[in-house]
């Protein structure tokens, strides 16, 4: 073998290479959702984070890419304010008003075939009733 063949192999092998790479690790296969924390308190400083992972063929997180991702409130809407929302991230920041109820939550990512939905929960907030008129309960 001379040196054209030799080096006409290794540039084959190194196409191969990336071509792999980029579909086992770089190519978005299923996206998730983590939402931190699960539940919220009617307290108006309460947040909560939905997250949208994309994974990869090894189930790991995509690096360098995000889903775009657009966010529904269709029950609860009065009862938290959105903090922020970052549609090509995928982030949405909420936080909980004064009333306790449930929220739901619809997420349509990019690469998701259906929308997924969260139950936040608002609970009312009784760490702040330690004290009644000044004086303890």
């Amino acid at each position: 073998m001379n040196k054209f063949h030799i080096y006409l192999v290794v540039f084959l092998i190194f196409l191969i290479g990336c071509i792999l790479l980029y579909y086992y690790i770089f190519n978005i296969y299923e996206v998730t959702f983590s939402v931190v924390p699960e539940n919220l308190f009617a307290d108006n400083q309460s947040e909560i984070t939905i997250t949208t992972i994309p994974l990869n063929a090894l189930g790991k997180k995509v690096p360098f890419r995000n889903a775009y991702t657009t966010y529904n409130i269709p029950e609860g809407k009065e009862l938290v304010e959105v903090v922020s929302e970052n549609k090509k991230a995928g982030i949405l920041v909420l936080r909980a008003k004064g009333k306790p109820g449930k929220v739901v939550v619809f997420a349509k990512a990019e690469y998701a075939i259906l929308p997924s939905s969260f139950e936040i929960n608002i609970y009312p907030n009784l760490a702040g009733n330690v004290y009644d008129s000044g004086n303890k309960l």
